[in-house]
C-alpha cells in the first residue's frame, strides 16, 4: 500500500498525485495553506477522515475519470473553500449519500452549515450511482 504524508506544506500550490497511490491517510495533506488544486488519480481507493482538512486556499478538487475510490472520510475536505469539485460520488461511498459529509456535516440537516458557499460547480463522474435525498 502506498501512503501520502504532507502536513503543513506551506509552499505547495498544486498537488498531482501519481497513479499508484492507493490511500490518503488521516491529516496526510492537511493545513497546506497555499494549496489551490489537487488532482486525485484513479488508483486512490481510500481517503481517510480529515485528509485535506484546513487547506484554506484549496479551490479545485479533481478526481480522475474511472476513479477507483471506494471511501471518502468524514471531514476529509473540512475548512476547504472549494469553488469547483469533480467527484466520483456524493457522500462516503458506501452508506452516506450527502455532499456535506466530506465537509463535516453529520447529516443532511447540516449541509448548508458545512458545504462551502464558494462551491459553484460540481461535476459527478460516471462512477456516481446514487445521489441521496437532500444530497
Amino acid at each position: 500500500m502506498n501512503w501520502v504524508f504532507c502536513i503543513f506544506c506551506d509552499n505547495l500550490k498544486t498537488i498531482q498525485l501519481l497513479n499508484g497511490v492507493t490511500k490518503i491517510s488521516t491529516y496526510a495533506i492537511s493545513n497546506c495553506g497555499l494549496l489551490e488544486k489537487i488532482i486525485i488519480p484513479k488508483s486512490v481507493t481510500y481517503i481517510d477522515e480529515y485528509a485535506f482538512r484546513g487547506c484554506e486556499s484549496l479551490k479545485e478538487l479533481i478526481f480522475e475519470e474511472n476513479s477507483n475510490l471506494t471511501f471518502l472520510g468524514f471531514q476529509s475536505f473540512a475548512s476547504c473553500p472549494l469553488n469547483r469539485a469533480t467527484l466520483p460520488f456524493i457522500g462516503n461511498g458506501s452508506n452516506i449519500y450527502h455532499l456535506g459529509h466530506i465537509f463535516g456535516a453529520s447529516n443532511t440537516r447540516y449541509n448548508s452549515d458545512y458545504v462551502p458557499t464558494s462551491l459553484k460547480e460540481i461535476t459527478l463522474l460516471s462512477t456516481c450511482k446514487v445521489i441521496g435525498t437532500y444530497a
